[in-house]
């Protein structure tokens, strides 16, 4: 019995010590997971590819599309643009030099112009790394923005023959994109 109590008291003495110990290493590896957590975030886990953009040069939309899918905060972290011609482009893709390469030709333009859903060509290495399948899932999340946007100027289109507004498609079509883009970004 005397033992007992001898060993009691022992174990209430180093108490303070062993609790001491617990709390340290609870601090430590929360510490730890903190820091490891702040910079697998502030770091940049993927290289920027650079992506090919072709666009007419004779074509003022095509620099704002390629402007407002590089302005996508994702998109900028994850790939740098480089405006070519479609031969350098293709050139490039084949000799493994860029990895995508994005076409927005004539045709591209003139389908859109009239109202058609064209889809853009997209150029895809054979050998696409990692980071140009992190880039080509950020295109389809950007693709849906535009279909986002795409519905609503029909719908203003609509709106326009329904209500017979005195007003033309280009201007309530920069009314529309200056709207949606104040609310998108």
């Amino acid at each position: 019995m005397t033992y007992l109590k001898l060993e009691f008291k022992r174990s209430i003495t180093i108490l303070p010590t062993i609790i001491g110990s617990m709390v340290f290493m609870l601090l430590f590896i929360v510490g730890i997971s903190v820091l490891i957590s702040n910079y697998i975030y502030k770091s940049n886990l993927f290289e920027p590819i650079t992506v090919g953009i072709v666009i007419p040069e004779d074509e003022k939309q095509g620099e704002s599309i390629a402007r407002l899918i590089s302005t996508i905060e994702s998109v900028n972290k994850t790939s740098e643009f480089e405006y070519m011609s479609e031969l350098e482009a293709r050139s490039k893709i084949e000799n493994k030099e860029l990895e995508v390469a994005i076409l927005l030709d004539h045709e591209f333009f003139e389908t859109v112009y009239a109202g058609y859903n064209a889809p853009a060509k997209i150029l895809i290495s054979e050998e696409s790394s990692l980071n140009s399948e992190v880039f080509i899932e950020l295109l389809n999340a950007a693709e849906s923005i535009i279909r986002t946007t795409e519905a609503g100027a029909y719908s203003i289109a609509d709106m326009k023959t329904y209500y017979e507004v005195e007003s033309s498609w280009s201007d309530i079509a920069s009314t529309f994109f200056l709207q949606y883009m104040e609310i998108a970004l």
